[in-house]
């Protein structure tokens, strides 16, 4: 049985439910995890969100798509285990896949204790928040009306064999139009130097760096939307987390769950996805060379639900809720009205 304490309560108001600006700590099993929460409480409908990483941070995830939400909804962004802004005393063997959506559902025992158990409650993933969102609703779909995944990796053990001919056609479409030929060029030699059977590590940690780097290129050549408007968000955001806690947290986690819990080799899903049943949105980028299409489309395909919708963002990277934000924002706020 999951249990919670919450403590650190900020003194939220009836009257200030249609405006939040709260913050609480869930502490289980030696964690102590922030959740911040922005938005329009009186709605009685509260969307988590779940960052990527492991070892992103809630609040990053604020500027863009999100922000456009709070005028309609609560929004929940959470420090995941050893991630932000969190703290605690556990050993490397408790910082599993398993353990983290525990956390989650507690923090749904948290939030219905606080702001009522008439709430209805959405589960929102980005990237690696799409895995552990995964893992939740495997877990217990229960609490929520409705599931948003967004460019999330159900299948990690996949992502090479997924990343490796995406590149190639990004690549070459790129060369074709004459958009940065050297970059695209040297890009194919690095991705033809991969063996497709017989690929390392070292390879899985180069073509992740190369597939940010790529859509860097991407979104200076106006073939991702580049997204208006929300720089002054982000800054006002990057002053409310510690940056040192949070990058050593980020490096900390991310050494654990890649190099001694082995995450990419051992995570897939698939199997089990015919599991959950609550509505569900998959979102994705069409040239999210990080998490590729075609894994959001076997999501959609395996998914158990009998509600379910598959949008692909044309001008979109691995955050479709930055680049196209408005209409993320509207797809996501649809689909929170048919179900909530």
């Amino acid at each position: 049985m999951i249990t919670a304490t919450v403590f650190l309560f900020s003194g939220c108001k009836k009257e200030s439910l249609y405006d939040l600006s709260d913050v609480f700590y869930v502490r289980y099993k030696n964690a102590e995890m922030p959740a911040y929460v922005y938005g329009n409480g009186a709605s009685k409908v509260f969307v988590i969100v779940l960052h990527g990483g492991p070892g992103g941070k809630g609040l990053e995830y604020r500027p863009g798509a999100l922000s456009e939400l709070e005028s309609d909804y609560a929004i929940v962004y959470f420090d995941q285990r050893n991630s932000g802004m969190s703290s605690g005393s556990y050993s490397s063997k408790e910082l599993t896949v398993e353990r983290m959506a525990e956390d989650i559902l507690a923090l749904v025992k948290v939030i219905k204790y606080k702001y009522g158990n008439d709430i209805s409650l959405f589960l929102l993933g980005h990237s690696w928040g799409g895995t552990l969102g995964t893992k939740v609703l495997l877990m217990d779909q229960t609490p929520f009306k409705g599931w948003i995944e967004s460019d999330g990796g159900h299948n990690l053990a996949q992502l090479v064999d997924s990343q490796l001919p995406l590149f190639k056609s990004v690549a070459n479409g790129q060369i074709n139009l004459g958009n940065n030929v050297r970059f695209w060029e040297r890009t194919l030699d690095i991705v033809n130097e991969v063996d497709p059977v017989n690929y390392t590590e070292k390879d899985g940690d180069r073509l992740n760096s190369l597939a940010f780097k790529s859509e860097s290129v991407l979104l200076r050549d106006g073939v991702l939307e580049t997204p208006e408007g929300i720089e002054l968000h982000m800054m006002t955001t990057l002053f409310q987390t510690d940056p040192v806690t949070a990058t050593i947290n980020g490096a900390s986690i991310g050494r654990i769950m890649v190099k001694e819990n082995d995450i990419w080799n051992t995570i897939d899903f698939t199997d089990r996805l015919n599991e959950i049943t609550i509505p569900a949105l998959i979102l994705w980028g069409k040239y999210d060379l990080v998490i590729p299409p075609v894994l959001g489309e076997e999501a959609y395909e395996n998914i158990g639900s009998a509600e379910k919708q598959f949008i692909l963002y044309e001008k979109s990277g691995h955050s479709p809720l930055m680049n196209e934000y408005k209409a993320f924002a509207g797809d996501v706020r649809d689909f929170i009205e048919r179900y909530k």
